[in-house]
């Protein structure tokens, strides 16, 4: 890679391109299409394919989980009364389902909108997920409803975590470099070569511990303590954790599992008066969802490994004024400790908490 990048090269790529993009309304297909659209308002087309039963269906879902969130702000007041002709000039929502042929494009959509021809970018971002998938900040949920007092983790491990906003800069960047290389590439590599693998991640370049998440929540916190159900600010205390699964297991067992029990038992003796029934079965739900977590986030809480990111090291070389560039993905530029406590942490507040 020889080329330079540099804000202006990357944005006048996107101009007249027309773009597929799947799992637009996932975390990081929302912030890809804004910062397209943002950058580059002079994108040709940008084709979202959304598991819908039809078209009606495709457009109300991107209006709703995409275009529709607090994310699209910038682009809302830029462009004022015409943010919503602006959309629709330049999105298009298409009912589908990635798993199928053609991610189960009705073939007379395909033909009538010259897909095969027209698409010069695709950026497959599609995956299954849910609520129990992203751990890191569910256990910040939690803490900040104060259900968990006790965790499986080793605060002395790096913990791999990189923002959604640089991810999505070094997608881009990639595109770019390698559409404005892949004809020198072609012509001194006749035969195909490996498609080159970017790991996004933080654990080599720019480490940060578990334990510096730890302590930005509790201060944070401690400063901004949630409002209980009768009013009063909820006491903000330090999580204990247990480095192992062994461990924490019985732990459970001796601390929660035993109380459960005889619980249930004196419930049943009792034929559930006394409120014991109910008192049992919101223990119980706590219980679970503690060991869910576990079963879940266990091999990674004490995942010693670090990925590697020579390939994105290369990337991040051919950047001109890299720190400072829109499309930055140097993690060393972050203090982590003030992303947590500034950003993340509230980032979760707001859009997770219930």
């Amino acid at each position: 890679m020889v080329s330079t990048l540099n804000e202006q090269k990357i944005t006048e790529y996107f101009k007249n391109k027309s773009i597929l993009v799947t799992g637009s309304t996932g975390f990081l297909g929302k912030i890809l299409v804004e910062k397209i659209l943002r950058v580059q308002p002079d994108v040709k087309k940008i084709y979202l394919p959304v598991r819908a039963v039809d078209a009606a269906a495709a457009k109300h879902r991107v209006e709703n989980e995409v275009v529709g969130k607090e994310l699209f702000g910038l682009l809302r007041e830029k462009h004022g009364d015409g943010f919503k002709s602006f959309i629709q000039e330049k999105i298009v929502p298409l009912a589908g389902d990635v798993m199928g042929e053609d991610f189960g494009i009705d073939p007379e959509t395909l033909k009538e909108l010259r897909l095969t021809e027209e698409l010069e970018v695709i950026v497959n971002g599609a995956a299954t997920t849910n609520f129990y998938e992203r751990t890191i900040d569910t256990i910040v949920i939690g803490y900040a409803k104060q259900n968990l007092t006790y965790f499986l983790a080793d605060l002395d491990l790096t913990m791999d975590v990189i923002p959604g906003d640089m991810v999505v800069n070094a997608i881009i960047a990639a595109i770019v470099m390698h559409a404005s290389s892949s004809f020198e590439k072609i012509m001194a590599h006749p035969k195909p070569r490996p498609p080159a693998v970017y790991h996004v991640t933080s654990s080599l370049r720019h480490p940060v511990s578990y334990n510096v998440l730890h302590e930005a929540g509790f201060r944070y916190f401690t400063e901004n303590p949630r409002m209980g159900p009768d009013g009063r600010p909820v006491h903000t205390h330090k999580m204990s954790f247990l480095r192992s699964i062994a461990s924490f297991q019985l732990f459970m067992v001796l601390r929660y599992r035993l109380f459960l029990e005889l619980l249930h038992l004196l419930s049943i003796i009792c034929c559930g008066l006394f409120g014991l029934g109910t008192l049992y079965h919101d223990h119980a739900c706590k219980y679970r969802f503690v060991m869910q977590l576990v079963d879940l986030y266990g091999p990674f809480a004490l995942f010693k490994g670090c990925f590697d990111d020579v390939n994105l090291h290369k990337l991040r070389l051919t950047m001109a004024d890299d720190h400072a560039s829109l499309f930055n993905f140097d993690p060393k530029t972050i203090d982590w400790d003030d992303y947590f406590y500034r950003v993340h942490i509230p980032g979760v507040i707001k859009y997770l908490v219930k």
